[in-house]
C-alpha cells in the first residue's frame, strides 16, 4: 500500500510540473505573440498599461527571451512614454532597446573576428591582423568591455608604429578613441 501511495504521489507530481513547464512555455510564446502583435499596431493608439504590463512579465527575465523581443519590447515603451510627454523616459528606452539588438550584432562580431585573429595565416599578414585587431577593439567598447578594447588598440598602435606602411588607419584609430576608452576607466 505504501508502494502504491508513493507511485500515485510521484505521478501527480511528475503531472504537475509536467503541466507547469508547459504553461510558462505556453505564456512565454503568448508574450512573445502580444509583442508581436502590439509592435504592428500604431504607435499613437497603443494601451499605456498593456504594455508597462507585458514589459514588466519580458525585460525583468530578458534572458528567457530573444534579444530581438527584447529590444522590441523597449521600443514598445517608449512609444507609450512618448505619446505620454515624457521624452526623456522615450528616449532611453529607445538607448536600451538600441543597446539590446546592438549587442547581439557585436557578439557575433567578436566571435567572427577572434576567428580571423587565431588564424595562423592572418598573424603572418600584418594588415588582416591589424584590421581584425581594430574591429575586435571596436567591437569590445561597444560591448561595455572598455579594458579589453584599450589593449587592443594599444596592439594596434603599436603594429602601426613598427610598420609606417598602415597609414590610413593612423586617422582611423588615432587620439579620440583612444581618450574616449581612458575616460571610461
Amino acid at each position: 500500500m505504501f508502494f502504491l501511495s508513493t507511485l500515485l504521489i510521484l505521478s501527480l507530481f511528475s503531472i504537475s510540473f509536467s503541466a507547469f513547464a508547459n504553461n510558462s512555455l505556453l505564456s512565454q510564446e503568448e508574450l512573445i505573440i502580444q509583442v508581436e502583435h502590439l509592435f504592428k499596431q500604431n504607435a499613437e493608439t497603443l494601451n499605456y498599461r498593456k504594455v508597462i504590463e507585458l514589459s514588466n512579465k519580458i525585460i525583468n527575465p530578458r534572458s528567457n527571451y530573444p534579444s530581438e523581443i527584447v529590444a522590441k519590447t523597449y521600443l514598445l515603451l517608449a512609444n507609450v512614454a512618448s505619446n505620454k510627454g515624457e521624452l526623456e523616459t522615450a528616449l532611453q528606452f529607445i538607448n536600451d532597446g538600441l543597446a539590446v539588438a546592438a549587442k547581439k550584432q557585436y557578439q557575433q562580431l567578436l566571435t567572427t573576428v577572434q576567428q580571423v585573429i587565431d588564424s595562423p595565416q592572418n598573424k603572418q599578414n600584418s594588415k588582416n591582423f591589424l584590421l581584425a585587431l581594430s574591429y575586435r577593439s571596436v567591437a569590445f567598447a561597444m560591448l561595455g568591455q572598455h579594458v579589453q578594447a584599450l589593449i587592443d588598440l594599444q596592439k594596434v598602435e603599436a603594429i602601426i608604429q613598427q610598420d609606417a606602411a598602415f597609414p590610413e588607419h593612423i586617422a582611423l584609430l588615432a587620439g579620440d578613441f583612444s581618450k574616449y576608452l581612458l575616460s571610461l576607466r
